[in-house]
C-alpha cells in the first residue's frame, strides 16, 4: 500500500514537472520556432510539397 502511494506520487510529479517544463519550454521558444516554420516555409515556396515544382 505504501509502495504504491509512493510510486502514484512519484508519477504525478513527474507529470507535473514535465508538463510545466514543456509550458517554459514552448513559452520561451514556441514563438520563435513558429517564426522560423513559417520563413522556412515561405523560402520554400510556400507548398507543403517544394519537389513539386521541379520537373
Amino acid at each position: 500500500m505504501m509502495r504504491h502511494s509512493w510510486h502514484s506520487h512519484e508519477t504525478a510529479c513527474m507529470l507535473f514537472w514535465g508538463g510545466y517544463i514543456c509550458h517554459v519550454h514552448f513559452q520561451r521558444f514556441g514563438l520563435a520556432y513558429l517564426v522560423w516554420g513559417i520563413r522556412r516555409r515561405a523560402r520554400e515556396g510556400g507548398g507543403p510539397r517544394p519537389q513539386a515544382s521541379k520537373p
